[in-house]
Formats: C-alpha cells, sequence, structure tokens
C-alpha cells in the first residue's frame, strides 16, 4: 500500500486496515526490525537495488551480500589456482571449492544453478559449515539397517 510517497507492506490485513485508519499513530516511531530478519532484492539493472539496499544497510545495520560479486570474486580466486578442490569442509580452515566438471561448465557458458553457490552466500555470512553427521549408532539388539538401493534416476544424479 502506497501513503505519503512511501510503500509499506503487512503481515495481515488487519493490521493493514489498522494503519489505513490512524496512520500517524504507526509512523511516530521507527518501526523494530528482528535481528534475523532477511530480505531478498532483486531487480533490472538501474533500478535502484544497489541504493535501497545501501539506505536499509545504513538505517537498520543490515549486511549486504551482493550475490553476483560474490560469486564473480570466489570463481575467479578458484580459477587462479593451480589445482582445483571439490568442497573441503573441515572445521576452522573450511574452504568451499567447485570440481573440475562444475569450472569447465562455468567456464564454457553453460548455465549454471544458482542453488549450488549456497554455501558460499552461508560462508560469507560467518554461518559455519559442517559435514553432515554420520547417523547414530544402531540401538542395542537391533539388526544394522541396509542402505537403501537408488533407483536408476537417482544413480544417474
Amino acid at each position: 500500500m502506497a501513503y505519503a510517497n512511501n510503500m509499506f507492506v503487512f503481515a495481515t490485513e488487519e493490521n493493514m486496515k489498522a494503519f489505513i485508519l490512524e496512520p500517524k499513530k504507526y509512523l511516530e516511531t521507527p518501526p523494530t526490525i528482528p535481528d534475523t530478519y532477511r530480505l531478498m532484492m532483486v531487480g533490472p539493472r538501474g533500478i535502484g537495488v544497489h541504493t535501497q539496499a545501501a539506505k536499509l544497510h545504513e538505517l537498520y545495520g543490515w549486511k549486504i551480500v551482493d550475490y553476483q560479486e560474490l560469486v564473480k570474486s570466489r570463481i575467479g580466486a578458484i580459477l587462479r589456482e593451480e589445482v582445483h578442490l571439490p568442497n573441503n569442509i573441515i572445521p576452522g580452515l573450511s574452504k568451499i571449492g567447485l570440481s573440475q566438471t562444475e569450472i569447465d561448465e562455468i567456464k564454457s557458458g553453460r548455465p549454471f544453478p544458482s542453488w549450488k553457490f549456497i554455501p558460499w552466500i552461508l560462508d560469507n555470512l560467518g554461518y559455519e559449515l559442517m559435514k553432515r553427521p554420520p547417523p547414530p549408532p544402531p540401538e542395542e539388539g537391533a539388526e544394522p539397517e541396509e542402505p537403501e538401493e537408488l533407483d536408476e534416476e537417482a544413480k544417474a544424479k
């Protein structure tokens, strides 16, 4: 909803109706934003995404992650290395790499799934990355579980 040259988004319709009845009541103090609030801003070049992100950083101290710049710099660092290691997660020494096949795909200009860069974003934000823990040992007297057989489609992946 637009009001006083600003755009407002409400969690519920009731909140919006309350705002419409007395907007000044809600504008007297700045909103409180939870520490864990996350926002993703996307848009075409020149629309002001970076400008708005900088304003939010200035107002609320939010960390800005420029996805394209992060990926570009990390890929550049990987390509400068002589040996290309795949993901190597060691506590305190984490290095998130790409396999040679993935590097070749990027070099050839083929589309590359963006979800593969999520660990880089999490690492950039300071989240500790770790390998998946092993399954718990079987209970005493229980028969060990047989590993699941993959179907042909899962094997192909």
